[in-house]
């Protein structure tokens, strides 16, 4: 039994590796592991843990990869493959997954990108949407995401950068 039912003290978490990075958003978190597998737990709302659903999940459970960096989002997530390829999931109402539409998604989908990725940022700190989640038109200042290339270009998308 445990002595601290409330999580309230620091407890080791089960991975079945080392972890190279780790980043925690509202909700959720998600754990990369040296050989490139990503983890994520949390509440899953809009499949922004990447798990192929929309169920919450006490434990971690792994996206589909590999990943060489990762992006934790307030509605959404991303993720870069050790090839600079460019993956989304979660909530896409305002295009910020750069799928050119503004459905979501529950499993990583690759993104076209004009050259290899480096590093994503989605926005974080965001619980809600000017115009709402499912904005008919306009939708201006909902979630985008900004993507560094290996060139050092940057590469913004979503409704704040039309």
């Amino acid at each position: 039994a445990s002595q601290d039912p409330l999580g309230l003290k620091p407890a080791k978490l089960a991975l079945p590796g080392a972890v190279a990075a780790i980043d925690a958003e509202h909700g959720y978190s998600g754990a990369l592991l040296k050989d490139g597998q990503l983890f994520t737990w949390g509440g899953n709302e809009h499949g922004r843990l990447g798990t192929g659903d929309d169920k919450d999940r006490t434990t971690p459970s792994e996206v589909k990869g590999p990943f060489g960096s990762f992006s934790l989002g307030s509605l959404y997530a991303g993720g870069v493959g050790y090839d600079g390829s460019l993956w989304m999931w979660g909530y896409g109402g305002h295009g910020n997954l750069g799928l050119g539409s503004r459905k979501s998604s529950s499993r990583p989908q690759r993104v076209a990108m004009p050259e290899p990725a480096s590093q994503v940022a989605c926005t974080r700190g965001q619980d809600g949407c000017k115009g709402g989640l499912y904005p008919k038109q306009g939708g201006n200042e909902g979630p985008h995401t900004v993507v560094v290339a290996s060139s050092g270009a940057i590469y913004p998308f979503g409704t704040c950068h039309k």
